[in-house]
């Protein structure tokens, strides 16, 4: 089975997912999910295809304690789950890693990628998806 890393934020969600034998960290840079009223209809759709049974969830931190910001987090990835295994009968196990600087790696990863003459828009989604490809490659 895989691995379903999450970065989650108020207006736009990264993600990324690993191969079924856990060892390789994938992010799709076209795939843009919106945290919106069809977030957890996005998120099944990859859960589904990718074969996810593990959900790596980035938690954010203020001077290492935790915030409201922080227990939405914590929130969403226990309804999620929820939602799975009443839904479609899957039971995901959810871990919680510390998402610290992985926004930025991300956005420094997309910048080495596009070379340093090309302008990384701030608040890019796709440095969201690169920031949870940082998480899970770093679990893996």
């Amino acid at each position: 089975m895989a691995i379903l890393s999450i970065d989650y934020g108020k207006r736009k969600i990264g993600v990324a997912f690993s191969d079924e034998g856990e060892s390789i960290a994938f992010v799709d840079k076209d795939l843009h999910i919106v945290n919106d009223n069809n977030l957890f209809a996005n998120l099944k759709e990859i859960v589904i295809e990718k074969r996810i049974d593990k959900l790596l969830v980035g938690l954010p931190y203020n001077n290492g304690s935790e915030t409201a910001f922080t227990h939405e987090v914590r929130k969403f990835a226990k309804d999620f789950a929820n939602f799975i295994k009443q839904q479609y009968a899957i039971t995901l196990q959810v871990d919680f890693v510390d998402e610290i600087m992985t926004s930025r790696i991300g956005s420094q990863f997309i910048v080495q990628k596009r070379g340093k003459n090309k302008k990384v828009k701030k608040f890019d989604t796709k440095d969201d998806n690169f920031a949870a490809w940082v998480m899970l490659s770093a679990q893996l």
